[in-house]
């Protein structure tokens, strides 16, 4: 994986983290707290996914960064 890749791959994965907090956030204008709380937590999930799949990609990266030394 080159840094390029890596960071290509990053952003993409920020970017779908920070479209789903956007959405949790604009949950609180709803008035229906049973709804809001449903659709957080599905959010929260989708979001708790995006942070291991960046995880996992610095994970990788930094075990390529070892292999190399």
């Amino acid at each position: 994986m080159t840094v390029e890749e890596f960071e290509k791959e990053f952003a993409e994965l920020t970017k779908k983290y920070d479209e789903l907090e956007k959405k949790f956030d604009k949950l609180n204008d709803n008035p229906d707290i049973d709804e809001v709380f449903d659709k957080q937590f599905e959010l929260f999930d989708k979001m708790a996914d995006s942070i291991d799949q960046m995880s996992a990609l610095l994970d990788k990266a930094m075990e390529e960064v070892e292999n190399e030394c």
